[in-house]
């Protein structure tokens, strides 16, 4: 990344992607330790051995998402870029998997917004070094 101003817009969403997702988190540990069903937000279990099939496709997806950011860092070496990618499949990974709910539509638009601005950046950057 060279103009940082073009990835200005980028750098934004990612951080309010990242804490917004810090905050989804940390409420999310709180109601798991109150004993409330953390995944209903996905789909809503009928059975003991449904909630644990929601929770290994939650933790599918996220696992798939964090392996995916670790391999793009070590071959891209740019966050910005390798976040855009991970949040777009990880969201993708989550409507395959629950459907169209909100928390799938966010998870989606998150990492297209992401993906688009950093890709706008790349553009402006191109651009304005023509």
């Amino acid at each position: 990344m060279k103009n940082t101003n073009a990835y200005k817009l980028n750098h934004i969403i990612t951080l309010i992607i990242v804490l917004g997702y810090v905050v989804v988190n940390v409420t999310m540990q709180i109601n798991f330790f109150k004993g409330i069903n953390i995944f209903d937000k996905y789909q809503i279990a009928i059975s003991p051995q449904d909630a644990v099939d929601i929770a290994q496709k939650a933790y599918y997806a996220k696992t798939g998402f964090l392996l995916l950011l670790l391999i793009l860092q070590i071959i891209e070496n740019n966050f910005y870029r390798s976040f855009a990618w991970s949040m777009t499949i990880y969201g993708m990974m989550m409507i395959y998997f629950f459907g169209i709910k909100t928390p799938t539509i966010l998870y989606i638009s998150g990492g297209l917004l992401a993906f688009g601005s950093y890709y706008y950046g790349s553009y402006l950057n191109k651009k304005n070094h023509e």
